[in-house]
């Protein structure tokens, strides 16, 4: 009990305070609502049970049977409190390593109430049993009810429940049913709603000339000024566009097999660089090794702390021996291409797609970074870091560059990159 009352403290504090979680959105002030519901019952529990308060089971002391006030609607306010507490941290730092703690809690605090009820039967005897018959473990349920009562009260709480959750179903179709006739000035507006921090660049390419707009809450024109995002992905679009680059120079073939330019054990049957380019490889997105394993359950990108050695060690064990897969988007396939690349170039990712996008596609203001650790995937980068726009001169953010020279140049890149796949 004890290591999981600890336990459950030390990953909330950790989740908080290092910001894990895997959604970002309103739901986290219901969990803050629903975890100050929690310590408003434990209070009004400690308060009501007075002198006869004991934290776990007493050796000695002979407490008083308190059924009174909450405690006429519950046995245990008390651990309805702590479940209540730890929902809605949950609900508002939600990550599954925090998930597994949370139940492994809850499970500990009702296994505590079972030894507690056979402690209190003992020393309370019909007392207490007669208490037990009148109120409910957890939640009100007076058992002087009769059965057909109870059950009527059943099925009202199913169908309100089922009630709400059609409401919302129905509510959230109808609401997807707008999209399509949702002009730009009403989807702008909605995604801006009441949002005092919404910042949003919209590029735009007209007879060949391109210029921006910036918007901010409840879609209001802001001044044309350059702002850093992050756009996630499309490193992606330079890798290929390097692949694509190698194919013309004859550095690299389509259809080799990785093992003709990585280092990897013989006997594995390894995919061509076209599978991995179209994501027909086989490879999943990422592999539960202890690192990933971690990230996934606190909410952090899959590919943080994984270097070169990794991802290399992993494609040499991964036997793709069918003759052919279907689509599977997968960042490992990509983090792969990277390592690839760096092969032939003999040049590390980051300068090769530094070098090919501000000398040969003049994005002057596009370039990897090695921020927060997250380039790592090659070293010292991630392949799965971010685009962003950003002004002239900002401190160094993954992939950036200006909105205004990028646009026309993907699009001049990425035709010549699907001919070669063609």
């Amino acid at each position: 009990m004890k290591i999981a009352t600890c336990s459950i403290v030390v990953v909330e504090i950790i989740s908080i305070i290092w910001n894990f979680r895997m959604h970002k959105s309103s739901s986290g002030w219901i969990g803050i609502g629903i975890a100050a519901l929690g310590v408003l019952i434990f209070i009004i529990a400690m308060v009501t049970m007075g002198d006869s308060w004991r934290a776990g089971i007493p050796a000695k002391d002979k407490t008083q049977l308190v059924t009174t006030g909450i405690y006429r609607i519950s046995r245990n306010p008390a651990f309805l409190a702590f479940d209540l507490l730890y929902l809605g941290v949950l609900i508002a730092f939600f990550n599954y390593l925090h998930l597994i703690f949370v139940l492994y809690a809850v499970v500990m605090l009702h296994l505590q109430i079972l030894q507690e009820e056979t402690y209190l039967t003992h020393t309370f005897g019909e007392k207490y049993t007669e208490y037990q018959k009148r109120t409910g473990r957890y939640f009100i349920f007076d058992r002087k009810y009769s059965r057909k009562k109870a059950i009527i009260i059943i099925i009202s709480v199913v169908l309100c429940v089922a009630l709400a959750v059609g409401g919302l179903a129905i509510y959230a179709g109808h609401q997807m049913s707008q999209l399509p006739n949702l002009t730009f000035k009403d989807a702008l507006e909605y995604t801006t709603q009441n949002n005092s921090d919404a910042v949003i660049t919209v590029g735009i390419i007209k007879d060949g000339q391109t210029s921006y707009k910036v918007y901010g809450k409840n879609g209001e024109e802001l001044p044309d000024q350059m702002h850093t995002y992050e756009i996630g992905s499309l490193t992606k679009t330079f890798t290929a566009a390097l692949i694509n680059k190698a194919v013309t120079e004859s550095k690299i073939s389509l259809d080799s097999t990785i093992d003709n330019y990585l280092s990897l054990p013989d006997g594995n049957t390894y995919p061509t660089i076209k599978e991995l380019l179209t994501h027909t490889s086989g490879y999943k997105g990422y592999y539960f090794e202890s690192t990933m394993i971690f990230n996934f359950l606190v909410g952090k990108n899959d590919f943080y702390g994984i270097t070169k050695e990794m991802v290399l060690n992993k494609a040499g064990k991964l036997n793709m021996d069918e003759d052919s897969y279907s689509f599977n988007y997968s960042n490992f396939g990509y983090a792969v291409l990277g390592l690839v690349l760096e092969a032939v170039y003999d040049t590390d990712y980051p300068s090769l797609v530094n070098d090919f996008a501000q000398n040969e596609l003049d994005l002057k203001n596009t370039k990897i970074s090695q921020r927060d650790g997250i380039w790592t995937i090659i070293g010292t980068g991630n392949l799965m870091t971010h685009i962003c726009l950003q002004e002239p001169s900002p401190p160094i953010y993954p992939i950036c560059f200006h909105m205004q020279k990028c646009n026309l140049k993907i699009i001049r890149i990425f035709p010549s990159a699907m001919r070669a796949l063609q």
